[in-house]
């Protein structure tokens, strides 16, 4: 028997052994590996070191070309629990390794409450995974076929990934370590009034927030992506007198001050300051974002005595 005739002997004998085994996504990590270490064994066997490094060239190059992936919404797949790998809600970022139309990425992140999926690159019916889902991809990846839609059972496929064995981040995972961690940076609330302590009545106080209007810090890496953070600040003043203001200008200290309150009755006064930052994030390649919840809320308050004031007749 000739190298050649063993050759796609022994290739054959793999890839029918891995075909009956009819492996779940848990085992493409173990398919990948042992069919590419026993298939060189077997070559350096036949063809030596130097006609082996020529032969998988070749045949892998082949093979890609035979396997080149392109939209067309003529083909007819559906989705296959034996080759599901991951799927979710939340928001999908996909990665730079996406094929197909370039609006989807924004439009697939853009819906919270949209589902998506990650299924092995397989064509219907096929009954193993088949050699493209992993011989297109780089080391460690997989390709898959991506789905989206408004439910589960409107998904429809949008293009394809390389993707390795990791959850696939979505802008929820963004917004939590968001939450969790990028925003307990923004400056602190530290409020100040003029004059400190005691005023008159009608005469206004100056106070200050002692924070920026906006935050902008270096861009960020959240969930596996570059963010670029941008958070902007409101303010809310209880003046204890009832009275409450929302105001975006965090106020300034003297001599050029720009936000007062006066008091027109005597007493002490507890004044309350809130700060509510709303941030918008950037991922480079998909698109910028404004970031879902309440925002991030700072606290802090002031006590103010008020004394009556008391009109005074100055002769001339």
């Amino acid at each position: 028997m000739s190298a050649k005739n063993l050759f796609h002997l022994l290739t054959k004998f793999i890839l029918c052994f891995f075909r009956l085994v009819r492996c779940r996504i848990k085992w493409v990590r173990a398919y990948r590996s042992y069919r590419i270490l026993l298939i060189s064994l077997a070559l350096a066997v036949v063809l030596g070191p130097t006609n082996l490094a020529r032969a998988c060239v070749t045949d892998f190059h082949a093979e890609q070309i035979k396997t080149t992936v392109h939209s067309d919404p003529s083909i007819d797949v559906s989705g296959d629990d034996e080759v599901d790998a991951y799927r979710g809600t939340g928001g999908l970022l996909l990665p730079s390794s996406y094929s197909g139309n370039s609006s989807s990425k924004k439009i697939v992140a853009q819906c919270l409450d949209c589902f998506w999926r990650y299924t092995v690159y397989c064509q219907q019916g096929r009954g193993g995974f088949c050699a493209h889902a992993v011989t297109t991809c780089p080391p460690g990846q997989v390709r898959y076929r991506v789905w989206f839609g408004k439910s589960n059972q409107t998904t429809k496929v949008v293009g394809t990934v390389c993707w390795g064995f990791s959850k696939p981040a979505t802008r929820t995972d963004i917004e939590s370590e968001l939450h969790n961690s990028a925003l307990r940076y923004v400056p602190a609330l530290n409020p100040g009034v003029a004059p400190k302590g005691s005023t008159y009545t009608s005469v206004p106080i100056f106070v200050w927030s002692g924070q920026p209007q906006l935050f902008s810090p270096k861009p960020m890496y959240l969930a596996g992506h570059q963010v670029q953070i941008r958070a902007t600040a409101l303010w809310q003043w209880r003046w204890g007198d009832g009275t409450v203001q929302w105001t975006s200008a965090p106020g300034s200290t003297l001599p050029k001050p720009t936000l007062s309150h006066r008091y027109f009755k005597a007493g002490s006064y507890q004044v309350q300051v809130r700060t509510v930052w709303q941030a918008t994030y950037v991922v480079p390649g998909i698109g910028s974002f404004n970031a879902s919840g309440d925002g991030i809320g700072q606290n802090a308050q002031f006590s103010i005595r008020v004394k009556a004031s008391r009109a005074v007749l100055v002769a001339q």
